[in-house]
C-alpha cells in the first residue's frame, strides 16, 4: 500500500527574508539557483494540469504559556554587516530555554575567506531562561576570535559551543568540559560541519577537503572517536547527520549511510536523491527523516519507505527536528516569494516562513500546527522542541541581520490529540 501523501495551502505570505546561511561555493548557488528556476516553471505548468488536493494550514490559535521581547534585554538597532544567525533558540534541557544573539559587529570580511568570516572578534550573549516562568537563569558573554558562534544541545543540560576552529562542551553553568579543535583548513572553503545526534549522545563533525569527505563520531561526554570514516564526493556542499553509531552524509545521488558495527543494517547504495531544498535528520536510531522542497519523507537505514507527505508546490519543508526523545519530528514551513527570477542571486536564499509542523512519530499523524507570529514587521522565525516533548519554543524575528525578536513558549497536545496526517483539516 502507497504511503499516504498530502496537499497543504500556506498562509499569507509576508515579506520575504533569507533563513539560509550561505554554506556553499559560488558554482553550487548558481546550479541551485538554476535548479530552482527549472523546478518553479515544471511545478507551476505541472499544477496547472493536476488537481490537487489542497486544505488551509488551521494553526493553533491558542496564547503562549510566555512571551519574551528581546528588548527587553538587548536594545540595539544595529543591523549586522555579515551575520547568519544573529538570534538562535534552543532547549538544554526541559527547564532550560536557551536564547543566543550577536552583540558586537563582526570586522569587514576577509577577501577569499567566505560568507560570514570576519576579520576580528565577535561579541555573542547567551541567556538562559526558566521555561516554566520566563525568568532569567543566567548569562554569559562570548567572544569569537573569528566568525559565527553556534549552540548545540546535547543532553541533561550540557551543549557543545561551535566556531570555526573549536567545538567546546559547557554545562548549564557555562562551565568548559571538553574541547576539541577543528580541522587545519577550518576556514571556508574547508570548514568543519558539525551535528549531535538525536539522542544528543553523539557528535559527527564533517570536513570536505579536495573532493574528499572525512567523518568522526564520537561521544558527547568524553570526546572519544567512536568511527571514522573517509569518502570521495563531488560537491563542496557537507549535509550530515549522526545517529548513535551511524552516520549519514550527502552524495549527488541521494543520502549515504556509514557505520562500524551494523554495515548489514544499511543501504548499499545512495537513497532519496534531491536538487533543492534537501535537508534530513535521524527520528531515531533505525530511521532518517529528510525534505526535498515541498516532500518529507521517512525511510529506514536501508532507504525503505516508512513514510510520505507532500505539501503543494508553493511551500518548502525545512529543518526536520526529531526531540530528544526521538517522539516528535518537528518541521519548518516556508514560502519562495511569487518573482521566481528575483530568487537565488548567487545563493541568497529568499524565503518567507509561514509556521512550524509537528508530527508523532509513532503514529506519523500531525500532533500540532502553529504560525509564526511573523507579519510585515517579524519576517524570519524559528523553532525548538523540548527534550521530553512538553514544549515548543518560537522565534519570530524583526530583521534578519539584527539581534531582536519575540520569543514564545508554547505547550504542544499529547500525541493522543494527533490529526491523520493522510485527510485535509
Amino acid at each position: 500500500m502507497p504511503p499516504p501523501r498530502l496537499s497543504l495551502e500556506a498562509a499569507k505570505p509576508s515579506r520575504s527574508a533569507s533563513v539560509f546561511a550561505m554554506r556553499t561555493r559560488v558554482g553550487v548557488r548558481a546550479s541551485r539557483a538554476a535548479a530552482y528556476l527549472l523546478a518553479s516553471c515544471v511545478g507551476l505548468w505541472f499544477a496547472a494540469l493536476t488537481p490537487v488536493l489542497a486544505a488551509k494550514n488551521k494553526f493553533n490559535k491558542e496564547p503562549p504559556v510566555w512571551q519574551i521581547d528581546l528588548k527587553d534585554f538587548y536594545r540595539s538597532n544595529h543591523i549586522f554587516q555579515n551575520c547568519t544567525r544573529c538570534t538562535q533558540i534552543a532547549f538544554l534541557s526541559e527547564d532550560l530555554l536557551a536564547v543566543t544573539f550577536q552583540t558586537s559587529e563582526p570586522a569587514p570580511i576577509e577577501p577569499g575567506r567566505g560568507v560570514g568570516v570576519s576579520s576580528g572578534p565577535n561579541g555573542y550573549r547567551t541567556v538562559l531562561f526558566d521555561v516554566r516562568t520566563g525568568l532569567i537563569r543566567g548569562t554569559h558573554d562570548w567572544t569569537i576570535p573569528r566568525g559565527p558562534l553556534t549552540l548545540i544541545p546535547t543532553h541533561d543540560g550540557k551543549f557543545l559551543a561551535k566556531t570555526l576552529s573549536e567545538v567546546e562542551l559547557y554545562s548549564s553553568s557555562f562551565e568548559k568540559l571538553q574541547s576539541q579543535k577543528l580541522s587545519d583548513w577550518s576556514l571556508p572553503p574547508y570548514s568543519s560541519v558539525v551535528e549531535v545526534s538525536w539522542d544528543g549522545r553523539r557528535i559527527v563533525i564533517a570536513t570536505e577537503k579536495e573532493w574528499e569527505l572525512t567523518l568522526r563520531l564520537i561521544d558527547t561526554d568524553s570526546f572519544a572517536v567512536v568511527g571514522t570514516w573517509t569518502r570521495p564526493v563531488n560537491s563542496h556542499f557537507v549535509l550530515v547527520a549522526a545517529g548513535e553509531d551511524v552516520v549519514a552524509y550527502r552524495t549527488e545521488q541521494g543520502i549515504s549511510v556509514v557505520s562500524n558495527s551494523r554495515p548489514a543494517d544499511l543501504a548499499s547504495a545512495p537513497f532519496h536523491p534531491c536538487l533543492l531544498f534537501e535537508e534530513f535528520a535521524f527520528v531515531n536510531a533505525d530511521a532518517i527523516a529528510s525534505t526535498c522542497y515541498s516532500e518529507l519523507q521517512v525511510s529506514d537505514l536501508r532507504g525503505n519507505g516508512l513514510f510520505q507527505v507532500k505539501f503543494s508546490f508553493n511551500q518548502v519543508l525545512l529543518s526536520p527536528t526529531s526531540s530528544r526523545s526521538g517522539a516528535r519530528l518537528g518541521l519548518k514551513i516556508v514560502r519562495p516569494p511569487a518573482t521566481v527570477g528575483a530568487l537565488f542571486m548567487l545563493g541568497l536564499e529568499v524565503l518567507t516562513p509561514a509556521g512550524v509542523i509537528i508530527f508523532d512519530t509513532k503514529t506519523w499523524r500531525i500532533l500540532y500546527e502553529r504560525g509564526f507570529g511573523g507579519n510585515e514587521d517579524q519576517p524570519i522565525a524559528d523553532f525548538a522542541l523540548s527534550p521530553e516533548d512538553s514544549y515548543l519554543a518560537i522565534l519570530s524575528k524583526g530583521h534578519r541581520s539584527r539581534s531582536d525578536g519575540v520569543i514564545q513558549l508554547f505547550r504542544p497536545p499529547p500525541t493522543s490529540s494527533s490529526v491523520p496526517a493522510s485527510s485535509p483539516r
